[in-house]
């Protein structure tokens, strides 16, 4: 909103209603020579709508002018994941236990950083090897059955710290800024001798391939190679399909206990836990 204000210059001083779809194509055509990726223009398009959608409610405007304008197409960078036994160097890279921790949950529950770092003692059922969140994305509560190395991992983790966050040196850290979880978790994977693999990105910045977000990727895809189906994946993951989600909605967590369990390191390769 403060780019957009900035952009209108004197016009910002103007009644909301004087605000045209001129004014939005305007601001969308400076923030792309600025050098945006369209993913992320889009995303500032968006929210300025949000805004005037709320003032066309507040009858302060007649019509949101947004929609008149045509946004720009959005084609996603991919990300690449890691294998188990390249999870297993991260691990050992870590800089601390609750490191340690965060790694072994953003793989082996697929959880987004922002859920894996907000969990507490209170996720995990130990007793019955389940852990359970509210993804703050869908707002829908997932249950995964836990790995045999996440339980190993987190019985450990008791021995010094088994009530509050999981991980508390970080807990409720953001993911943004030079010092936040993201460059963190990018530091990791130098030290772990891995490559980050930069490509350039859409717009004028560079686009990681390998972040924490990889590590659900990466926890999806081994799934999917172990032939695990993907209305399980989809249960794990808790990404959005309402027909899944109705028809599985009575579902045991047998079948997932069985799908978690099918993680394993390649022939050979000598992994720790």
């Amino acid at each position: 909103m403060k780019l957009f204000l900035a952009n209108l210059g004197k016009a910002a001083t103007q009644p909301v209603r004087n605000v045209s779809p001129v004014m939005i194509e305007h601001f969308l055509n400076h923030r792309r020579d600025a050098g945006c990726a369209p993913k992320t223009a889009i995303v500032d398009i968006k929210t300025l709508s949000s805004a005037f959608k709320r003032a066309e409610n507040l009858r302060y405007l007649d019509r949101n002018p947004v929609p008149a304008v045509r946004l720009p197409k959005s084609t996603s960078s991919e990300r690449e994941i890691f294998t188990i036994e390249e999870v297993d160097l991260l691990v050992a890279a870590a800089p601390n236990l609750d490191w340690q921790t965060l790694i072994h949950l953003g793989f082996y529950l697929g959880a987004r950083l922002g859920d894996c770092v907000s969990m507490t003692w209170d996720n995990v059922d130990l007793v019955k090897g389940l852990i359970f969140f509210l993804q703050k994305k869908t707002g829908k509560i997932v249950v995964v059955p836990m790995h045999p190395r996440l339980t190993n991992h987190l019985h450990h983790v008791s021995a010094t710290n088994a009530d509050g966050p999981l991980c508390p040196t970080i807990f409720g850290k953001t993911p943004g800024g030079q010092h936040g979880l993201s460059e963190g978790f990018k530091r990791i994977v130098k030290r772990s001798g891995l490559d980050l693999m930069v490509v350039k990105g859409k717009g004028s910045r560079n686009f990681t391939k390998r972040t924490f977000h990889s590590l659900r990727h990466s926890f999806s895809s081994a799934l999917a190679n172990a032939g695990v189906s993907e209305e399980i994946r989809m249960k794990l993951t808790g990404h959005r399909s309402s027909d899944i989600h109705r028809r599985y909605t009575h579902m045991s967590t047998a079948p997932l206990k069985e799908a978690i369990d099918s993680l394993r390191p390649a022939p050979g390769a000598n992994s720790a836990l």
